[in-house]
């Protein structure tokens, strides 16, 4: 099952998705009439891969939550994306503002099941690991520690 929401991927993706692959559901986050965090968390837990379709971004607060559960994820090819995710193994990227390319990438993990799967288990390692809560709990800790190091006239430079 493949969640994603309106935007300008919607008409011309499913359609060439459609054609090309049924054995992928697809299933479009709209006409959200509930409490849209809720709704999010239901897809989300409903999801095999979640699709970020942006022609440009600087953070997703979709993707951080996306990766909470352990979902392979279609991402355009935007700094922001690449930035997270590094080389992890758990995206497949496609040209942002093509939607012949977002079908193909979509494609590629709806035949090949077991790739989809091991993307899906590295999205929780990187939830787990590097992308995690305690990560960024001790990295801002050391740059407050940092901070706290510094003499009060090297404070005072910077004000």
């Amino acid at each position: 099952r493949v969640n994603f929401g309106d935007g300008w991927v919607r008409d011309s993706v499913l359609e060439i998705f459609r054609e090309e692959n049924a054995r992928f559901r697809v299933v479009l986050a709209t006409d959200i009439d509930e409490d849209p965090e809720a709704v999010l968390d239901r897809r989300l837990a409903q999801a095999d891969v979640v699709v970020l379709p942006h022609r440009e971004v600087d953070a997703s607060g979709v993707l951080m939550k996306a990766l909470g559960y352990d979902v392979a994820l279609v991402a355009s090819d935007v700094p922001a994306f690449r930035e997270v995710l590094g080389t992890a193994p758990v995206a497949e990227f496609f040209a942002p503002g093509d939607p012949d390319a977002l079908a193909g990438a979509l494609a590629k993990l709806a035949l090949d099941p077991a790739r989809t799967a091991a993307m899906a288990a590295a999205a929780g390692g990187l939830r787990h690991g590097p992308l995690s809560w305690s990560r960024a709990a001790e990295a801002t800790e050391a740059v407050y520690e940092g901070c706290l190091r510094r003499d009060d006239t090297a404070l005072a430079v910077h004000r």
